[in-house]
């Protein structure tokens, strides 16, 4: 009977070790930037879902590339009626009619770019993950590659992904938190590789709103990248600041102190601003509250708060009489540690 249960386990054993195969570094290495520059490169038409916490989207794509350059159309098949095209360096938002509020569109208009996912920062940092191949699947008719991205450290979540082995293009990809549950996916349902007109990408709709130009967004001083004042001390392994910058916040109308961080997979928002200052009673007169500032009440701090809405974790906290934001698609980790670690920056002495 032991010998029985000895050669079972064997035999289970083998069974994993057959359907999990460890990568090493350049395995993984060379497949991944396979794929990616296939789905950054590829022309293309199809038709895929974004699933993010309970919201599910369908989105149409078409990409031409050719001597001239890249061109792609995204339309969301819910919702507002639009088109989202891409000359190259320039994005631009169709609409069938004029919108009551561009500043929406806007906002609307950025989404990520699937299947260009996958950057040159996003595969500097695979040496945080344990790259493995896993049995192959199919994803929109196609006998699709998978690899499993097992992260080293509680700073990234696991990601799977499923790509053509003849084209390399990605065909889904998904997140999975620390329970093994999908927290965000992107998947094509159709794909066809190749064989895409200009004339796919050419936009239906006539009413046009620039979301991103290239050359002016150069030239434009607030989105021209600037010193916040703030500093991250200890940054978390693999993730970097990418950019500082003053953004313009909803109705606000002093520009928020914003910082940009990222390890290629996940992004992460800081947003600082002053706290609000509270108001005084009514009772007051101006000149009673002028004649006794001691007594002027400190600003409100911002409670230490961590919240979760599906693949993005946010974190509030103050600093002195400032409030801190700090949101991205990381595990609640990231923004805890870059939170915690925002300070002042202090100047150097020279």
């Amino acid at each position: 009977m032991r010998g029985l249960l000895v050669l079972l386990l064997a035999v289970c054993c083998n069974a994993v070790s057959a359907s999990v195969d460890l990568l090493t570094n350049s395995e993984a290495l060379s497949i991944i930037k396979r794929v990616a520059g296939a789905s950054r490169k590829a022309g293309f038409v199809g038709t895929y879902l974004h699933q993010h916490g309970a919201e599910l989207e369908t989105f149409r794509v078409a990409r031409v590339v050719d001597a001239d350059g890249e061109y792609e159309k995204r339309e969301p098949l819910e919702g507002v009626a639009r088109e989202i095209v891409r000359n190259n360096g320039q994005v631009s938002c169709y609409l069938p009619d004029a919108p009551a509020n561009p500043a929406d569109v806007k906002r609307n208009a950025l989404t990520k770019l699937f299947p260009a996912l996958i950057n040159d920062d996003a595969i500097a940092a695979l040496s945080f993950f344990n790259v493995s191949r896993l049995p192959n699947e199919r994803v929109a008719g196609i006998d699709a590659n998978v690899l499993l991205l097992d992260p080293r450290d509680a700073l990234r979540y696991t990601r799977k992904l499923w790509f053509d082995p003849s084209s390399g293009m990605l065909l889904k990809i998904a997140s999975l938190s620390r329970k093994n549950e999908i927290v965000e996916q992107y998947a094509f349902t159709e794909l066809t590789v190749g064989g895409v007109e200009r004339k796919q990408i050419r936009p239906r709709y006539a009413h046009r709103i620039d979301i991103f130009t290239p050359d002016r967004n150069r030239a434009d001083p607030a989105r021209t990248q600037v010193d916040s004042g703030w500093e991250v001390r200890s940054i978390p392994a693999g993730y970097r600041v990418v950019r500082e910058s003053k953004v313009a916040v909803g109705n606000r109308l002093t520009p928020v102190s914003h910082m940009w961080l990222s390890d290629g997979w996940g992004a992460v928002s800081v947003f600082i601003e002053p706290l609000p200052k509270p108001k005084h009673s009514g009772g007051d007169t101006p000149a009673k509250q002028a004649s006794a500032p001691e007594q002027a009440k400190p600003p409100a701090a911002v409670p230490h708060m961590l919240i979760n809405q599906g693949v993005v974790n946010v974190y509030t906290r103050s600093v002195n009489d400032m409030s801190v934001v700090v949101m991205g698609d990381v595990p609640d980790a990231v923004v805890t540690a870059i939170g915690n670690g925002i300070a002042p920056r202090v100047p150097i002495a020279r």
